[in-house]
């Protein structure tokens, strides 16, 4: 499973350097990597925002299993098993691939071109727009994608 081919069409900039940690993003993005995970080791990548809200994704070779906690990702007060991590079991080679679509009140991650596919709500207090990672990635492709909605509503 992989987005629509539509996604790539609104592509506006692309940042390669992830050096300095964390890393300011726009709050719509299309984020691409690649995650070199030692055997035994754990990758993690967060999304976060200036309240010190997060949503933390992890990527464990050892359980050979992907987790996302939102536990910490804004509003979570609305219903009990919100807070639950989300496990999936998943093969984790040396080498994974992610793609991750940020929106304002959703993250979707792909790992190795849709083998899995991971989509969260989420409901920060202000969007996210930082994301870490660990290990950091060799290569990164970061494209701001513009809002579907209109800046202001037709009369």
């Amino acid at each position: 499973s992989k987005p629509v081919s539509e996604v790539s069409a609104y592509h506006e900039s692309v940042v390669l350097d992830m050096s300095d940690q964390p890393m300011k993003i726009d709050s719509l993005a299309d984020i691409q990597f690649t995650m070199k995970i030692p055997e035994d080791d754990t990758g993690i990548v967060q999304f976060s925002n200036i309240k010190g809200e997060l949503v933390t994704i992890s990527l464990d070779r050892r359980k050979q299993e992907v987790t996302v906690d939102r536990s910490q990702s804004g509003d979570v007060s609305f219903h009990e098993s919100f807070i639950d991590l989300h496990i999936a079991p998943y093969e984790l080679g040396e080498s994974t691939r992610l793609r991750v679509l940020l929106d304002v009140n959703s993250i979707e991650l792909f790992l190795d071109n849709g083998a899995l596919v991971i989509t969260e709500l989420i409901f920060p207090s202000v969007p996210f727009n930082m994301i870490s990672t660990k290990p950091s990635p060799e290569e990164v492709e970061i494209f701001s994608l513009p809002s579907i909605w209109a800046t202001e509503m037709a009369n």
